[in-house]
């Protein structure tokens, strides 16, 4: 793009063209994504949110880059106190990502501990839907415990956002 620090093109638009466009150049030259990467860390908020929307863009073309990564992405969700819009990105990422065996578990849990909370954003909530019967299904017996959940609770639910993940999801229940 331009010959400045890649974290200063990073925050140089708001838009979602923009970010397709640095996630492309990141494509191009895998060197660029450990430097990309680093800036998940980053203690300025809005650098570490717009590299995680890059990283759900990137995710698209290059998830194989995400895989040895994929605790460390766990780790901050789960760990860190980060930003809500950070941490739902990151969690699509994950989403995007293959399956793991064995599941990993702390993030099972914060999905199922999330899937309804007042406390995270309504569309963190419904992503943790998503990314928790994603993980259910590779253990068939926590199937029956994520419906559970979701048949408790979905009567209290009335974010449109949540509901349509639990109706996409009750599609696919067999």
């Amino acid at each position: 793009m331009t010959n400045q620090p890649l974290s200063v093109q990073i925050l140089a638009d708001f838009s979602k063209p923009h970010i397709v466009k640095m996630a492309e150049m990141i494509a191009a030259n895998e060197q660029l994504f450990a430097q990309m990467y680093g800036f998940l860390g980053s203690s300025d908020n809005t650098l570490s949110w717009r590299t995680a929307w890059v990283c759900t863009e990137l995710c698209k073309k290059r998830p194989e880059w995400f895989v040895p990564h994929r605790a460390d992405l766990v780790n901050k969700i789960v760990k860190q106190n980060i930003h809500p819009g950070t941490r739902r990105l990151l969690l699509n990422v994950l989403l995007a990502l293959p399956d793991e065996k064995p599941i990993n578990v702390s993030l099972l849990n914060y999905c199922l501990d999330h899937m309804f909370s007042h406390e995270v954003p309504i569309a963190e909530q419904s992503v943790c839907i998503k990314l928790a019967y994603r993980l259910c299904l590779q253990e068939p017996e926590l199937l029956n415990e994520f419906f559970m959940i979701v048949d408790d609770a979905a009567p209290h639910v009335s974010a449109p956002a949540v509901l349509c993940a639990i109706k996409n999801i009750k599609k696919k229940q067999v």
